[in-house]
């Protein structure tokens, strides 16, 4: 009976067990079912919110930033309850190990899983750290008034470039103090909810929940591995690193023995170290190669830089790019003006075949790499995108960006470079090798240990090994046993530094980076070896000059890699391509190790210290804490004054009463000396404002990106405060009287305050109404005369293009009122607000005059009296042309309007002004000699194939035959970019030289469309690199011109020897015999009118604006500046105007407080120049009807060159007179080299006026009525 039931029982449980596994393997069923639903559906989601996130990143609007959050936000919804579902499956007790492995990854809830309330109170913890991350701002070093500085661009450009300690200091201190130590609160709770977060997804902490995405258990101690095996070459380089900054900084700040203070580094986390590879690069003659100049040369384009790249990857039997990608992609920046992100990212539409990147592509080496790798992403895509959705990503956080640097590295081989026809002729000396090395292991090295130190840390937080107590000391305690580094001050428990890393500040786990950097190596090798061209010991084959181009081999194991997607676990991924299941640093110490064998021998040379001694520079104890010496408290004086915290290390009683009693009764050689230190100081700090303000520039004007653009602008706040800053110590001295003449006019001649020293309210008002005047200006759109309902004209193109063809009278005055209407009336309240606040901005600069501030940088407050003897000067050349203008005129218009006594009418004579300025062949002006066409130089440049290369080459030919030294070959490819956003307007598109403060470096940019003025401006603008070359010898306050516009004394003289019919001829651009006596009048005439007519317009614009500001006449006097108009020109207005009309800055092309004095001076002076030049080496002989002053050509004129080098030399440290001497023997302008060189053209218009008998000068004429402002406000017929 007993063995009856114990059988029955056996049975019953047989059964039981039976239907559970018919259970267990009916729900599997069903599961797997519901996990292939799952996947195809999330499949679409992500297909949506990807196309939401590049329609956002593709075209930054509003509209698209609301779509792309409201499909994340309901995607995110989407995900949490459908990992709920998942949950509810026993997935656990699967078979299936695929199936196991689908439900864990999806079914993770990460944070999601903490209560509503505790959710938000995480994220809200996060967030506010990462705002406050984000706000951080400091104040400037040298103007602790200035406290806007943010990490960037401002504070990593200073801790990357300078190469002060104290200023390195600085900045250190003040972002770390800010950037970290106010988030201890919300980090706390971070660490709280995070753990919580832990537990709930069945983590015993958040380290396990991290390091669980990487599948394997040993993880951790792989990373530890590493570091053994990695340590003895790390070690070696940090020694080499700390013995070269020894050298240069001293032992003071940088021990024999110690950590490197990390402020020195370059970075400010000190996690790369390749900002100041140029202090220490072992071979720093021997410079790495760049085939950015032969891409250009060979015409590469970003479409072909593409296109190369997946030739490289279908070398390797990898997948051709699909047609998706290109019709898709956006591979260079629109030029449509929409805003968009165009940082380089690979994206995965998760729909077979559509794969895209967003990059705007630039013509370089560095981009060129840049492509390849986020082509090895699109690889990725490709090759896993027939796994489930689950599985469409990397085997693990680091591999993605492992396949890209991959392909980085052997793209950047010269190996590979030679392969594609871009590096030629070079071979791979030792020493460039050691320097290639070096400069990859200030990254690719020293980026180890300071990644695993972020993660690491928090771990030990996570899981309770570091308590709340030693935060700070830990974090530093890591910091110096990975990396040998300290803070560059002794930090405690009171501070908190690990946050001002945005990482930490956003909860971003560093792991990734960390892994790509190791594996990345391990699959270069491995793709190597399959290669065949890497063989271990072989110094032919090289692990460092390894390019797996055209190798299938490699690329087939790529392909098996890379096709699982995160379908198994990493080491089961990377045991198909390299036959290892464990990181391992060997592949990367293969890679390094002819630099460890450099490092080793020239360590033991310099008998270097190998690791380092503990650090002291975190105390639990803030009693134990140095002052700190960027404090306030520490008032001393010495060279540190700028800084606004005077830097002495020690003071004795026994000096300050010295100080104090001296500096009470200073002699006038104390001042002096005082004086000389201060403006030594003032040197070395200017030098580097002006270096970052001229390199921010030049890059907004051949990049044109809205960030170089908005960096100009803070390049240029940054000056200004400066200047402020500076000027403010300056003023002690301004009035003095010194025995150095030099230190004198030095700080005489540094710029002086404007705006700036006026209130803050003061100031955004007068800068507002300035703005406020040229924007009107400039947006100003008029209603069309025979089409009044289309109002959407502007000045140029629409209105000059209709003036341009029309011969309507009334058309044109239609167009002639409306412009001044919108120009002017709407303009008189501001501009009386802009006057107020100039005269208030003098007196608080101690101007006498608003007149002295005006003309401030002219060294003479009488100027305006010496132009208008200039002007008069030239008086009777103006009246032949304004007689013979007249004429035109009133053969055009008739005598009833034009009479042949009077002003002519301004809105007539300006078309025909205006149509020489664009003259073209079918154009109105009627030349004297009409049958004799002028020779057409640009048809001639574009048919012999001018490029801006070679016009550039032609200029270098024209200065080395006047003596000065040839531009070496290099500069073009080196120094020279197109501008970006080029307008073919010749008014914004044009060649200039750009002024870098940097030794004797030029920056140069071009117009890359070719014609006869901008062949003309490439030559003027070469003498302005000459000139910023010569005078960089000069201290930085002398390094500019004695006089606004005095650059183009130089340039305008070279143009005028160029565009002569001699030199023309001699360069091949011009036939021999093309212009004969009636052409050159031609010329002259076109020339003369562009000149001529320009020069009384800009001086009454001076004299009228001038009057005002002195007080002599009322701002709203309209009528003085018709009676200006009148007398200086000789035109009256289109209709009779009023004191309730205001005109002026119908004609102020410039901003409103743009003075042109400098310009009718420098016009003169290029004539006085090029006169006396031509005179000195026979080309010009007066009253020789054979070398007549415009066929002058001074090319080959050996002589010439020193005679400018001298002069440019000076740059301001002489008075423009003093360099006007140099030039031309005299300190004093002489108009008669103007008047010389129009001479022919004078005697055939008073040959002309004389046989038509024609009238010279005009009656007074009544054309404005003198009211008080506003008395016919209600009935002006122009209102």
């Amino acid at each position: 009976m007993f063995n009856v039931r114990i059988l029955g029982a056996f049975f019953l449980a047989l059964s039981i067990a039976n239907c559970a596994d018919i259970d267990l393997e009916n729900r599997e069923l069903d599961a797997a079912s519901f996990i292939r639903e799952l996947n195809n559906e999330l499949d679409k989601k992500k297909t949506i919110e990807t196309e939401a996130s590049w329609a956002y990143a593709s075209n930054i609007t509003d509209y698209n930033e609301k779509v792309k959050t409201e499909v994340s936000a309901e995607n995110a919804k989407f995900f949490k309850e459908k990992a709920k579902e998942l949950r509810e499956y026993a997935y656990e007790n699967f078979k299936d190990e695929d199936l196991r492995r689908q439900f864990k990854k999806l079914s993770k809830l990460g944070y999601a899983a903490l209560p509503d309330e505790e959710y938000r109170q995480l994220l809200g913890a996060i967030s506010k750290m990462e705002s406050n991350f984000a706000k951080v701002k400091v104040c400037d070093y040298n103007n602790r008034t200035k406290c806007d500085l943010s990490l960037e661009p401002e504070i990593e450009e200073v801790i990357s470039k300078s190469q002060d300690p104290e200023e390195l200091k600085y900045y250190w201190v003040e972002f770390y103090n800010k950037a970290g130590t106010p988030c201890r609160p919300d980090f706390d709770k971070y660490v709280e909810l995070n753990g919580k977060a832990a537990k709930l997804n069945n983590y015993t902490s958040g380290a396990e929940a991290w390091l669980d995405e990487y599948d394997d258990d040993s993880f951790e101690q792989q990373l530890e591995n590493i570091f053994d095996q990695i340590r003895p070459l790390y070690e070696q380089l940090h020694a080499y690193v700390r013995f070269r900054l020894r050298q240069k900084y001293g032992d003071d700040i940088v021990s024999e023995k110690g950590p490197i203070p990390m402020h020195l580094l370059g970075n400010m986390w000190a996690q790369t170290w390749e900002e100041i590879a140029s202090l220490i690069v072992p071979y720093p003659d021997k410079k790495l190669f760049d085939v950015t100049p032969e891409m250009v040369k060979q015409n590469y384009t970003p479409i072909k830089m593409f296109q190369m790249g997946d030739d490289f990857f279908q070398s390797l039997n990898m997948t051709k790019l699909p047609q998706d990608f290109w019709d898709k992609s956006i591979l260079e920046k629109p030029t449509d003006g929409r805003d968009l992100i165009c940082h380089a990212s690979a994206w995965d539409f998760f729909v077979t075949d559509d794969v895209r990147i967003k990059q705007c592509t630039r013509v370089t080496m560095e981009q060129f790499f840049v492509v390849h790798h986020e082509l090895g992403h699109i690889q990725y895509y490709l090759q896993y995108q027939h796994q489930p959705s689950v599985y469409r990503e990397g085997a693990n956080p680091g591999f993605h960006e492992a396949v890209g640097d991959v392909l980085s590295l052997s793209v950047s081989t010269p190996k590979h470079l030679k392969k594609i026809g871009l590096l030629n002729e070079y071979n791979l000396e030792k020493e460039t090798r050691i320097n290639q090395l070096f400069l990859k292991g200030l990254s690719k090295i020293i980026f180890l240990p300071f990644a695993f130190t972020l993660d690491k840390y928090r771990w030990a937080i996570f899981r309770g090994e570091i308590k709340p107590e030693d935060y700070n000391c830990a974090f530093w305690k890591l910091r110096e046993q990975y990396s040998g580094i300290e803070p560059p001050v002794v930090r405690t428990e009171d501070d908190f530094d690990a946050p001002a890393k945005y990482h930490i500040s956003a909860d971003v786990e560093y792991l990734r980076y960390l892994v790509s950097y190791i594996v990345q190596f391990q699959f270069y090798k491995a793709a190597c070896i399959k290669a065949g061209q890497y063989e271990k010991g072989n110094p032919e084959l090289p692990l460092d000059d390894c390019d797996i181009y055209q190798s299938p081999e490699a690329g087939n194991g790529f392909k098996a890699m890379l096709a699982l997607g995160s379908s198994k676990p990493w080491p089961d991924a990377m045991e198909v391509f390299t036959g290892e299941r464990k990181m391992s640093g060997a592949a990367l110490l293969e890679y390094f190790e002819p630099l460890r064998e450099w490092l080793e021998e020239e360590n033991k040379k310099n008998n270097v210290h190998i690791g380092w001694e503990p650090s002291d520079k975190c105390l639990k104890k803030e009693e134990e804490k140095p002052r700190n010496p960027n404090s306030d408290c520490f008032v001393l004086f010495e060279v540190g004054i700028l800084t606004g915290k005077m830097a002495m290390k020690e003071m004795t009683f026994a000096f300050v009463v010295f100080f104090v009693l001296f500096e009470l009764s200073a002699s006038q050689l104390y001042l002096e000396n005082e004086a000389k230190k201060l403006m030594n100081l003032i040197n070395r700090d200017y030098a580097a404002v002006l270096k970052k303000k001229a390199n921010a520039d030049w890059l907004a004007e051949v990049s044109g990106e809205p960030e170089t653009i908005e960096g100009a602008l803070q390049a240029e706040d940054e000056y200004n405060s400066f200047i402020l800053k500076a000027s403010s110590f300056l003023k002690k001295y301004s009035n003095l009287r010194f025995a150095d003449k030099d230190l004198e006019r030095q700080i005489k001649r540094f710029p002086k305050p404007t705006y700036e020293s006026l209130p803050d309210a003061d100031y955004e008002a007068i800068t507002e109404a300035s703005n406020s005047m040229a924007s009107i200006f400039s947006n100003v759109k008029l209603c069309s005369f025979r089409q009044p309902e289309v109002c959407n004209l502007t000045l140029i193109p629409d209105i000059q293009d209709i003036l341009h063809n029309s011969n309507d009278i009334e058309e044109i005055k239609h167009y002639w009122i409306k412009w001044r209407t919108a120009t002017g009336q709407r303009n008189q309240e501001m501009f009386q607000k802009f006057v107020d606040l100039y005269k208030k901005a003098a007196s608080a600069n101690n101007f006498e005059k608003p007149s002295d501030m005006w003309f401030k940088d002219f060294d003479d407050n009488n100027i305006l009296d010496e132009v208008e003897v200039l002007i008069e000067s030239i008086q009777p050349l103006f009246l032949q042309f304004h007689a013979h203008v007249r004429y035109l005129l009133q053969q055009k218009y008739g005598p009833e309007l034009i009479k042949s006594d009077r002003p002519y009418p301004l809105h007539l004579s300006e078309i025909l002004l205006g149509e020489v300025y664009r003259f073209q062949e079918d154009g109105f002006v009627e030349l004297p000699y009409p049958y004799k066409q002028i020779p057409n130089v640009t048809e001639e440049l574009i048919r012999q194939e001018y490029t801006p290369e070679r016009i550039f080459d032609a200029s270098r030919d024209f200065f080395e035959s006047i003596g000065l030294p040839r531009l070496p070959d290099s500069f073009w490819k080196q120094n020279a970019k197109a501008i970006a956003d080029v307008n073919s307007n010749i008014l914004t598109c044009f060649s200039r030289a750009w002024q870098t403060h940097n030794d004797q470096e030029v920056s140069y940019s071009y117009c890359p469309e070719v014609d006869f003025r901008r062949y003309l401006g490439m030559h003027g603008s070469m003498s302005h690199i000459y000139y910023y070359k010569y005078m960089q010898s000069q201290p930085p306050v002398f390094r500019g011109e004695p006089l606004p516009n005095f650059e183009d004394v130089f340039s305008q003289p070279i143009e005028l020897s160029i565009q002569s019919t001699k030199h023309l001829e001699k360069v091949g651009l011009l036939s021999k015999g093309s212009i004969d006596k009636e052409t050159r009048i031609n010329k002259l005439y076109l020339k003369g009118m562009e000149t001529v007519f320009l020069l009384p317009v800009l001086f009454i614009l001076d004299k009228y604006r001038v009057q005002i500001l002195n007080g002599d006449i009322q701002s709203w006097d309209n009528c003085k500046y018709w009676k200006l108009t009148e007398k200086y020109i000789g035109a009256i207005p289109a209709v009779e105007r009023t004191n309730d009309d205001f005109d002026a800055p119908a004609k102020l092309l410039t901003a409103v407080d743009a003075e042109y004095c400098s310009n009718i001076l420098a016009i003169f002076m290029q004539y006085q120049v090029f006169k006396s030049l031509c005179e000195r080496v026979g080309e010009y002989v007066p009253g020789d009807s054979s070398k007549p002053l415009d066929n002058c050509d001074l090319s080959g004129h050996t002589e010439i060159g020193e005679i400018l080098r001298q002069a440019m030399a000076m740059g301001s440290s002489r008075h423009w007179r003093e360099v006007l001497r140099a030039l031309t023997g005299h300190a004093t302008i002489d108009p008669s080299g103007f008047l010389d060189y129009f001479k022919p053209l004078m005697d055939w218009l008073v040959k002309d006026n004389t046989e038509k008998n024609l009238n010279l000068g005009w009656e007074e004429t009544t054309t404005c009525l003198n009211n008080s402002p506003s008395q016919y406000a209600g009935n002006n017929l122009y209102k």
